[in-house]
């Protein structure tokens, strides 16, 4: 393991099913256009949180300052946060013509208590696929959603959640989360969910609103899902979590002319990182940051508007009943395939998660590793305004990102994170 961690072993207490207080009437939730981009798979996020202390619990009718006491309260507001988050409780299930639906059926959530033989501040957290995979976050998923609480050496506490990505998006998960946290604190739910599907129906489909072309360059449809082949000669990628000082993101954006906002700054910069990973686009590398967040900004403009988004229902609705991948995951897995390519999704806008006793010291994604198709994800610090960011790419876009100069500074433990000594790398 990486400098700055310590091998350790998670031992399982106790694995209870939770079900919703009160049970809802099984029916079936079909998904929208949307969800039928997504395909079968899960994603994790997890958070940390520091031992309680009487300062972190603000709540003096909450209290907690035990794990069995900890656990209690998150199981009792889980059974209640799922009566309104339902379909959470249920399960996939396939319709008459292949596609999958959610069978909402209160099967409930499987909540999972263990503990792990290491203090916080020693865990890896640049290198997640050793210090959380399968260890800090469920193994596998019964159902949609399968939690694991863990307590660490010295009272810290971790609350891993691994989803079926088809449910749910992060977005999504954080507004469940926050309602999960608020009625564990009893107070009020600020957002309550839609499942109506009808606010996502495509129009009338006819060649003029299906057949745009910047669909078929994003999405592809398949006969099929394309399986892993471990025996071709691509490389895998590698999960890693790198600390971005809130310095270095107003650099970027004054090396762009203060003109564009952070995440199209920051996007710019990936641009020419994939640039120099792939050794070729020479015309890209020769630009100046602001020449190519200007271009950046020109691609991203038209699939920010409600015609771009109505366009692509009508385009799914198109293609259906086939499967349909974001076109840089859907690998054909040829050793001649030599494409780079990396998706960044905002973590911007996520709230911060308190249960009753404090603020989460850390959270992140986490994904299983795929052999192509990179993804960044940028967390904007609400105090501080540094930037965490999850990345999953291949191991030469990794040597790309921490050839100096850079930005991206290896999340080696929490200290580094903690720490309000960070600077400017730029």
């Amino acid at each position: 393991m990486a400098s700055g961690s310590k091998k350790y072993e998670v031992k399982i207490r106790s694995v209870d099913t939770v079900i919703p207080v009160v049970l809802v009437q099984g029916h079936r939730l079909p998904q929208s256009n949307f969800d039928l981009l997504v395909p079968p798979g899960y994603s994790g996020i997890y958070f940390c949180f520091h031992k309680p202390t009487p300062r972190t619990c603000k709540d003096a009718s909450v209290g907690f300052t035990t794990f069995p006491t900890m656990v209690a309260a998150l199981k009792a507001a889980l059974s209640k946060v799922l009566v309104i988050y339902y379909p959470l409780a249920g399960e996939f299930v396939t319709n008459s013509v292949g596609e999958a639906e959610i069978l909402c059926n209160s099967r409930g959530v499987d909540l999972i208590e263990a503990y792990a033989d290491v203090e916080l501040r020693e865990l890896n957290l640049y290198n997640p696929s050793v210090s959380v995979e399968a260890k800090l976050l469920p193994e596998k998923i019964n159902g949609i959603l399968s939690i694991q609480v863990t307590e660490l050496r010295c009272g810290a506490m971790v609350v891993g959640c691994a989803f079926d990505h088809r449910a749910t998006d992060a977005y999504s998960f954080f507004m469940f989360m926050s309602a999960w946290a608020d009625i564990s604190r009893n107070m009020p739910i600020n957002q309550i969910p839609s499942y109506c599907r009808s606010l996502l129906s495509p129009r009338i489909i006819s060649p003029s609103n299906s057949s745009d072309p910047i669909f078929d360059q994003i999405f592809t449809p398949l006969s099929f899902l394309p399986s892993v082949n471990p025996k071709t000669s691509l490389e895998y990628l590698v999960n890693h979590i790198y600390y971005i000082s809130a310095a270095d993101i107003a650099r970027l954006q004054e090396l762009s002319g203060h003109s564009h906002s952070k995440l199209v700054c920051f996007t710019a910069y990936c641009w020419k990182i994939l640039a120099r990973s792939a050794c070729r686009v020479k015309a890209l590398l020769d630009m100046k940051l602001s020449e190519v967040a200007d271009e950046v900004e020109k691609w991203l403009s038209p699939a920010t508007t409600e015609d771009h988004f109505l366009g692509l229902l009508d385009w799914v609705e198109a293609h259906r009943t086939k499967p349909i991948l974001s076109t840089i995951f859907a690998a054909d897995n040829k050793e001649e395939d030599k494409s780079v390519s990396c998706m960044v999704s905002s973590g911007r806008w996520f709230a911060e998660i308190d249960f009753g006793w404090g603020n989460a010291a850390f959270w992140s994604s986490h994904f299983p590793r795929r052999q192509k198709g990179g993804f960044l994800m940028p967390i904007p610090q609400p105090t501080t305004g540094d930037w965490i960011v999850y990345a999953q790419v291949a191991p030469s876009i990794v040597a790309a990102m921490e050839q100096e100069p850079t930005i991206f500074c290896p999340l080696r433990n929490l200290a580094v994170y903690e720490s309000n000594s960070s600077r400017a790398r730029l």
